[in-house]
């Protein structure tokens, strides 16, 4: 690690440093109470594990700061992540809905009627600024 990238990761660090982890159960209240995504909370259950599993704790900050409409812990998680992380996150939550919606199908369970909208045009948004 050259001198410049030890500035820039430490500046990173820096950054996000004071902004507690999301957990799994702040993702599904900001998920299922956001009327615009048309997501239940079975679905949003579902989009929030699979982005656990995916992402590290960074990332999976970025996407939650994404859903939650944090301006500023989604800015600081921009200038941390590196830009393919970025755009793993910005992805998965374009397709991650459509994913968990498809496993659901799978498993029996039939997602309600207000699942079948987008769900990603408030957090891509977001997540793009």
């Amino acid at each position: 690690m050259n001198f410049s990238t030890l500035k820039m990761t430490l500046f990173a660090m820096s950054c996000i440093g004071s902004i507690e982890a999301a957990t799994l159960e702040q993702y599904k209240k900001v998920c299922s109470d956001n009327q615009q995504n048309n997501m239940g909370a079975e679905l949003c259950e579902c989009v929030g594990k699979e982005a656990l599993i995916r992402f590290n704790e960074d990332e999976f900050n970025f996407f939650y700061a994404t859903a939650a409409k944090d301006i500023a812990a989604t800015q600081k998680y921009n200038m941390a992540l590196a830009p393919q992380q970025k755009m793993n996150v910005i992805m998965f939550t374009m397709k991650g809905p459509s994913l968990c919606a498809g496993k659901l199908a799978r498993q029996g369970k039939k997602p309600p009627a207000k699942n079948r909208g987008s769900a990603t045009s408030s957090a891509t948004e977001a997540a793009v600024q």
